[in-house]
């Protein structure tokens, strides 16, 4: 979302000479410190809305700052190289592409079924944000050898054992009695980590951000505007 100048016309009013000559100052804190308040409303607005989000997605957003002689502010997520920003899904709606993981599984491995998603069951450890670990992603696309440095190629059903656990990593062929995903099996004892899906996942729209946005800015601006003239004043030369 962005702002200019012409938002600030209903809270300037008829000023005097030195106040008119204050204006650009003026405005461009003002402008600022809406943009701010927006980018911590965003993050309020993430905390409430999403199951734990991590310090990547609340720090999705940066502000590009005005000046006196560029009165425009612009809130933008920052980019996702190669795939589409999962926030703007969260925001808009519908279905998203496939993740790097899914990429990894849909295209790596020997599966005579369809991977259109990769979901953690409860069987996994999970971090404090409610995702697979890093560490333990990678012993299980070892496991199944589809890791990204894998050579392309025929790949067993059984994996080779995944680090110092002892856990080893395999994926059932489609139609038996255990159903798609990857299973861990330590000694006799087997579970679901990951779960495949044939269907893209679509979300409903809960993170209004644009819109989130614009609230903000309406209600805190005039305020911001009155504020900074008055510090733009006492400052004049």
């Amino acid at each position: 979302m962005s702002l200019d100048g012409s938002d600030l016309r209903k809270v300037l009013g008829r000023l005097r000479d030195i106040e008119r000559k204050q204006v650009p100052f003026a405005s461009s804190l003002a402008l600022n410190a809406t943009g701010e308040d927006i980018m911590n409303s965003n993050q309020d607005l993430m905390k409430r809305e999403f199951d734990r989000p991590t310090r990547w997605t609340l720090n999705a957003f940066y502000l590009q700052r005005s000046s006196k002689a560029n009165l425009n502010i612009s809130v933008q997520r920052k980019s996702a190289v190669g795939r589409r920003f999962y926030l703007e899904v969260q925001s808009d709606g519908g279905g998203r592409k496939k993740t790097g993981i899914e990429s990894l599984f849909s295209d790596r491995l020997a599966y005579e079924g369809n991977i259109e998603a990769v979901v953690p069951t409860r069987g996994v450890r999970k971090n404090q944000y409610g995702n697979v670990s890093p560490a333990q992603m990678q012993r299980i696309l070892s496991g199944v050898k589809v890791q990204r440095d894998a050579a392309r190629g025929p790949m067993a059903a059984s994996s080779r054992r995944g680090g110092s656990s002892g856990a080893r990593y395999f994926v059932p062929r489609p139609g038996g009695k255990l159903t798609p995903g990857v299973f861990e099996r330590k000694g006799r004892k087997i579970k679901k980590v990951l779960a495949f899906t044939a269907a893209s996942p679509r979300y409903r729209p809960i993170f209004p951000m644009e819109k989130n946005g614009y609230a903000v800015a309406r209600s805190v601006l005039p305020d911001h505007m009155r504020r900074s003239l008055k510090r733009a004043l006492a400052t004049a030369r």
